[in-house]
């Protein structure tokens, strides 16, 4: 459990922030939109997870080919959008695609957001 708080983190605080702001505005203004982003950030809560743990497992071993977990994270965002499929009146298409996009721009950002302790070489 501690590899895994250590693998995860600082990005479990941001996601903890944002579920609890979007649960309080769901219950607020009961929006298909804030309901697809929850949708999109439960998934995009997931896809960070694997792509976290399938680098810190990359960064552990010394194997010529390195995997970030791309297809588990394609069948999350499949899901997703199936969620969604399911469930049109409710959710809507947007704010899934907007939720997803928020485990993106934590990739992008990660050397900004977790700096990396141990040395390169």
């Amino acid at each position: 459990m501690v590899r895994f708080y250590n693998c995860t983190q600082p990005f479990f605080t941001y996601y903890i922030c944002l579920w609890v702001g979007l649960i309080m505005l769901y219950f607020w203004v009961h929006h298909a939109f804030v309901l697809g982003l929850m949708v999109g950030l439960l998934a995009s809560t997931f896809n960070t997870i694997i792509f976290e743990y399938y680098l810190h497992r990359a960064k552990q071993t010394r194997v010529g080919s390195i995997s970030t977990g791309g297809n588990w994270r394609y069948f999350i965002a499949i899901l997703a959008c199936a969620t969604w499929v399911a469930f049109q009146e409710q959710i809507h298409i947007i704010g899934v695609l907007v939720g997803l996009m928020v485990s993106y721009v934590f990739m992008i950002f990660r050397p900004l957001i977790k700096k990396d302790t141990r040395n390169s070489n």
